[in-house]
Parts: C-alpha cells; sequence; structure tokens
C-alpha cells in the first residue's frame, strides 16, 4: 500500500497503501532480448528487469518515472531533471519530502506519463520500477532514451529497487553507506526499546478498497515489512501471516474486532503535516473500529514518515521509536 507505496497505491497511501493495489505485482526475472553491441568507454551494460540496458557510467539527465523513484534517487545523491506531478497530494508529504520534486519538471502523473515531456528532457537516462512500468511502457520509453527498470519479489521490496538504481546510476558506494545507516538505526532502535517490543503485536491499519473498509498491512508491503521483519513485533494476535502480493487485504469495519482487538498497538497513517485524513478519520470514528482496545486505550498512533528507501526507513524507524516506543516506556 505504498497507494502507489502506500503512499504512491491507489493514486499514491492512497498513494502509500493504495498504491499496492493497482500497482503490477511482479517478480525479478522478466526477460527481453539483451543489447547485441558492447558498451562505449563513457557507458556501460546493466541487467534490469526487461534484460540487458547500455546506461551512462555518470548520468547527468536522468528522468524519474515512477512514483517513489525521485526519493529514491536522491536518498544516493542523484538529482533528477523529470518527474511525476505530485502537486495532487501536496498534504501527505513533509516539507523535506517535497523538497525533493519542488521545482522540478513534470512528466505526466501516476499510471500517465507524458512521453514528449520526457523526450523534451533529453535525458541520457530514464529510471523506473516494474511495479508501474510494463513492458509496452518500457519500449516507448527505450524509444526515448536508455531505459534501467528495477524489480523487486514484491511492492515492499524496496530494498532490491533501490540497489539496483544504484548500479544503474553508478552510486553503489551511496547505497552501502544508507544501508549502514539503515541497520544501524533499526539495531539501536531494537536494542533500546527491546521491553516495547519483545512479543508485542502490531497492527498498520489505513485506507480500504470501498467505503466502510480499512485494510491490514502484511509483511509483504512497505511498512509491514519493517514492522514484522525489522521491529521484530507480530500480527495481531488471532491474524493468519499471510503473504498478499499487494502487501494488504482490505476488510469491513464490522470485522475490526476479529483483525485488530488482539493489537496492543495501531498505526495509521497522517497528512506530511500532521494532520488527519479524513478517510482515517472516518475509519477510526467507526464505533465498531473505535471499541477496539488499542484504539479505545490511547495505544494507537499516527505516522507521517513514508517508506521508500533507506533513508526514509531510518527516518521512519526514529519517528516510531519517538512518537510509540518513548511513550510506551512513559
Amino acid at each position: 500500500m505504498n497507494l502507489r507505496t502506500l503512499r504512491g497505491a491507489a493514486a499514491a497511501v492512497m498513494a502509500l497503501a493504495v498504491t499496492s493495489s493497482t500497482a503490477h505485482v511482479v517478480a525479478a526475472g522478466a526477460q527481453s532480448p539483451t543489447m547485441a553491441h558492447a558498451a562505449t568507454p563513457d557507458s556501460h551494460i546493466v541487467d534490469t528487469f526487461y534484460g540487458e540496458v547500455e546506461v551512462p557510467i555518470e548520468p547527468a539527465r536522468v528522468v524519474a518515472v515512477s512514483y517513489d523513484t525521485p526519493w529514491q534517487l536522491a536518498g544516493i545523491g542523484v538529482a533528477t531533471v523529470g518527474v511525476q506531478d505530485y502537486s495532487a497530494w501536496r498534504d501527505q508529504f513533509t516539507d523535506d519530502e517535497w523538497a525533493v520534486v519542488d521545482g522540478i519538471e513534470t512528466v505526466g502523473s501516476f499510471d500517465s506519463l507524458n512521453y514528449e515531456a520526457i523526450a523534451a528532457l533529453e535525458p541520457d537516462l530514464i529510471v523506473g520500477d516494474a511495479y508501474e512500468i510494463d513492458e509496452v511502457t518500457y519500449e516507448r520509453l527505450a524509444a526515448i532514451a536508455p531505459t534501467a527498470i528495477a524489480g523487486g519479489e514484491a511492492r515492499g521490496d524496496w530494498r532490491a529497487i533501490v540497489d539496483s538504481y544504484g548500479v544503474f546510476t553508478g552510486t553503489t558506494d551511496a547505497v552501502d553507506e544508507s544501508r549502514r545507516a539503515y541497520e544501524d538505526t533499526l539495531d539501536r532502535v531494537v536494542t533500546d526499546h527491546a521491553d516495547q517490543l519483545a512479543g508485542a503485536h502490531w497492527a498498520f491499519v489505513t485506507i480500504g478498497d470501498s467505503d466502510g473498509q480499512f485494510s491490514l498491512l502484511y509483511p509483504t508491503s512497505t511498512w509491514g515489512e519493517l514492522l514484522y521483519d525489522g521491529l521484530g513485533v507480530s500480527l495481531p494476535a488471532g491474524v493468519d501471516d499471510t503473504e498478499p502480493a499487494s502487501g494488504y487485504e482490505s476488510y469491513s469495519f464490522e470485522r475490526a474486532g476479529e483483525f485488530l482487538g488482539g493489537a496492543d498497538v495501531i498505526l495509521y497513517p497522517i497528512g506530511g503535516d500532521g494532520s488527519m485524513y479524513p478517510w482515517m478519520d472516518a475509519i477510526l470514528s467507526s464505533p465498531v473500529v473505535a471499541s477496539v482496545p488499542a484504539i479505545a486505550e490511547d495505544r494507537a498512533f499516527g505516522i507521517a514518515t513514508s517508506v521508500n528507501d533507506y533513508v526514509s526507513a531510518a527516518a521512519w524507524l526514529t519517528e516510531v521509536e519517538t512518537t510509540v516506543l518513548v511513550t510506551l516506556a512513559d
């Protein structure tokens, strides 16, 4: 549910959790004919989701064609000259997140790329992920400039995507550095708050597929992976540890007790400015949902940080620490 990351699946958390519902769910390994020519002194051949591609060793004009890509590239020191138009979802971003895309030329919106605008920017490299860029779209982009598309095992597999971007753009050292910083943060948080995390059951709730529904994130989602594989907490007692490719399942409000009743802590998304989304308020204020113990007893917490790379994952962990774990320890 990165809604397209659940920030960017349905249209963006909605581009956050919903994204996963509309995105292409793919596994690395799709093949297309490999390039027949060798790299030049200024280029190299990289393995991408759609086969081998010759790309510049030091790309100078990079266009990002997937929703999360600008932040993933920024986290490894790669600037972009073209990105999607995120203005419709400005309230979902923190000021720091917005600064990454503010003022950059736009090349269409989620699921609606403007190929003419991309070509006008004269890119020397186009980068995106296979959850949004299918083979037909890839072929159109590749006709404009070298196009390197990354893929992973599930929607929440941002690590594989970021690692691939590092190879595509020649920034593997920056990827390694950001990975180490994330791992250091994770180790510290898990160690410092072992008492709050041990044996705990947490749930992450977000927008449902339709009115009267909420979605529960699973380990295959971006945030779910951080919770269940990273922090080591468990899904609410009684919930099967399933692995939906989308990263989430949507349930009616009437089933809140069944899926959320066993949660010690519930997390949910809030706007980048800390405001409550109207649709999230409708979920939490529903009588059945509001009666869930974790909500009724003030153990539900809003989280503003989105996650799409090692840098944002570390920031997410820090927000969960200061917002949730410190509060639980008091």
